[in-house]
């Protein structure tokens, strides 16, 4: 159940951020993709694995790949903005400049963190921590269906 609800929260706030590039007429990174795209499997394979509980033992290899591909999508994510998390240039500089709907004032290259500011820093913190929390959730499902 944590795997669902961690999958969903990641869904809905990166499909929150993908109506703005489409706005923009630009493309999203491809980590963001990515993350994108483990999320929706991890929606896909949580609602699989409700209600089958007599054969969970065989859904081992799925939540370990799962597992491994949150940690991957983690990592991806946390290496975007590094230790600077919302002050970092490459936050402000992409996910801060379409979050706080900018994009339409200008250029990328004359925008600055002044122009930014804090816009999106909830979302993109919110999505690390669910990040992580469900990657561990997929890895304690894993030990526990395979014991």
């Amino acid at each position: 159940l944590v795997n669902f609800a961690c999958s969903v929260i990641i869904t809905a706030l990166l499909g929150h951020f993908f109506y703005f590039p489409s706005l923009g007429n630009e493309h999203a990174d491809g980590c963001i993709v990515y993350a994108r795209v483990i999320a929706y499997l991890g929606v896909v394979f949580s609602i699989a694995l409700f209600p089958s509980l007599e054969y969970t033992f065989y859904a081992f290899p799925i939540g370990a790949i799962i597992f491994i591909c949150s940690i991957v999508e983690f990592g991806l994510l946390a290496d975007l903005t590094g230790t600077d998390s919302c002050s970092a240039h490459s936050y402000w500089h992409y996910w801060g400049y379409r979050c706080s709907e900018i994009w339409h004032v200008g250029p990328r290259v004359t925008i600055t963190f002044g122009d930014v500011g804090s816009a999106g820093c909830w979302s993109w913190k919110c999505i690390l921590a669910f990040t992580y929390i469900g990657a561990m959730a997929w890895l304690l499902s894993a030990f526990l269906v395979s014991i």
